[in-house]
């Protein structure tokens, strides 16, 4: 069954697969600086408009960033919204960025790729209870630090609970668990 947000497409998973350079190990918890850079259309950093739907949001960490569940559509991510990204976003729309957000379609604008990291894993304990339990083996999560986004759509788009049951992380995709692994 194909994703019933037509405006989506399958995105995430690809770009990460293609623009992180596997390594042994890695020295930083920053897998991708300036992982997403869009400027407009036909002026972005990778091949795709990074469009993802709100999932769901987690509640605001100790530093007073904001945690959520972004999909595009075929896998989700956990994103994490910047204290910057937040201010930014809530003086343009003069609105709280959890306000009516969830099912709303969003562009990245700039968004860093990060690895989870014993300091992070605190924040996360609420997402990693949406990850089938023994699907990561050892693989390391990682995440977007989103420094802008913008509404792309304020309508919201829901869609039945079957097709919200064929998103999958993109942590537990074969592919990435290869690369990663």
């Amino acid at each position: 069954m194909a994703y019933p947000v037509t405006l989506l497409s399958s995105w995430i998973l690809t770009t990460i697969l293609e623009n992180v350079e596997r390594r042994d190990v890695y020295v930083s918890d920053i897998a991708s600086k300036r992982f997403i850079a869009y400027h407009g259309p036909r002026n972005c950093n990778i091949k795709y408009t990074p469009l993802v739907r709100i999932f769901v949001f987690f509640p605001v960490t100790t530093k007073g960033e904001l945690v959520a569940i972004v999909n595009d559509s075929t896998h989700k991510i956990t994103v994490v919204f910047t204290r910057d990204s937040i201010r930014r976003f809530e003086t343009r729309y003069g609105q709280r960025l959890t306000y009516k957000s969830v099912h709303r379609l969003i562009i990245i604008r700039q968004a860093n790729l990060k690895f989870m990291d014993k300091n992070t894993y605190m924040d996360f304990h609420h997402v990693l209870g949406n990850i089938p339990p023994g699907s990561l083996k050892g693989t390391p999560l990682i995440y977007l630090e989103v420094n802008e986004a913008e509404y792309f759509l304020r309508d919201a788009h829901t869609v039945p609970a079957s097709a919200e049951s064929t998103l999958r992380f993109v942590y537990t995709a074969p592919e990435f668990q290869m690369m990663f692994g």
